[in-house]
């Protein structure tokens, strides 16, 4: 696969607002999320900010990780404070946190909405998972893990996986009983820290403290399909990694730009890189759910049109 630039969005002060984040809402607007206490909305149309939303409840010193739930422009986010666990409900539009969920004793190394319910995932650095409501603020389920453990709703909403230490586990929605499980080929012990399905969750990313992402096929039978290891890992940078809408390639940022692989011929090589005129790294990718558009953050935002 090759890409083109579209167009791009230059934040002002790149050396302190790298990107975390990108999420699509239902409204299919972008969003980014910075170091420095604020999201931006964009629009599709020709890349440039719409609106501007501080986060200013004291509590902060930036947004970590973040993603919709199931009403307009409301967001769930954790913050970057060594000593803040909380997970905070935003409503953006007013910018007043509306309820902080408390419970979790570690760092939330992940935060997924479930896309059927008023439920979401954490996974965090106290070796649990939680299963939360949101009209609740203490979980509903809490799963012990080992260490680095992440977590994340399939996109039906009917099954979640934790993977921690190489392992993989499937649960059902609302139990905390796995029915099916995977493990890394010829490794001990893998450290993940970033998880993500398929459009239609027959398969699953995850990606490794070391730079490499494994794939796993879930349908049916769990197993591995490939481990992709030819692109460039950034200092300091989750590598997260996510599928084309036909689930035909994945897409990854990387240190100097973007690496695409063949789902079909797992070879550890990247089919084609595509680097970046700054020559800056590349947090995280996100591919509309509905036109032919792909958008990459790191110190700028920069959309993407298939080549013809």
């Amino acid at each position: 696969m090759k890409v083109v630039r579209k167009h791009d969005s230059i934040l002002k002060d790149p050396k302190k607002s790298m990107i975390q984040n990108l999420c699509i809402n239902f409204n299919n607007e972008i969003i980014a999320a910075t170091f420095d206490n604020r999201i931006n909305y964009y629009n599709l149309s020709d890349g440039s900010i719409s609106h501007k939303y501080p986060i200013s409840d004291g509590s902060a010193d930036g947004i970590d990780r973040m993603t919709f739930i199931n009403l307009p422009h409301y967001l769930l986010y954790t913050t970057t404070n060594q000593y803040d666990y909380g997970i905070r409900l935003l409503n953006a539009e007013t910018h007043q946190v509306q309820r902080v969920f408390t419970g979790h004793q570690g760092r939330v190394t992940s935060l997924h909405q479930n896309p059927r319910s008023d439920t979401f995932i954490t996974a965090s650095d106290d070796n649990t998972v939680r299963i939360w409501d949101l009209r609740s603020e203490k979980p509903i389920m809490c799963i012990p893990t080992e260490s680095g453990a992440v977590a994340s709703f399939d996109t039906s909403g009917l099954v979640f996986a934790i993977a921690a230490n190489s392992k993989i586990e499937m649960y059902p929605e609302k139990k905390a009983k796995p029915f099916q499980s995977g493990q890394v080929k010829d490794s001990t012990q893998v450290q993940f820290n970033h998880m993500t399905f398929s459009p239609t969750s027959n398969y699953l990313l995850l990606s490794a403290s070391n730079g490499e992402i494994y794939m796993f096929k879930t349908l049916r039978e769990f197993k591995q399909q490939a481990v992709f290891t030819g692109h460039q890992q950034a200092d300091n940078v989750i590598h997260r990694p996510v599928f084309t809408r036909d689930e035909s390639s994945v897409t990854i940022g990387d240190a100097t730009g973007l690496s695409f692989y063949d789902i079909n011929n797992p070879a550890s090589a990247p089919v084609h890189v595509t680097s970046l005129v700054e020559q800056s790294p590349i947090s995280c990718c996100v591919w509309h759910p509905s036109k032919a558009l792909l958008i990459s953050a790191g110190y700028t935002v920069d959309f993407w049109v298939p080549e013809i």
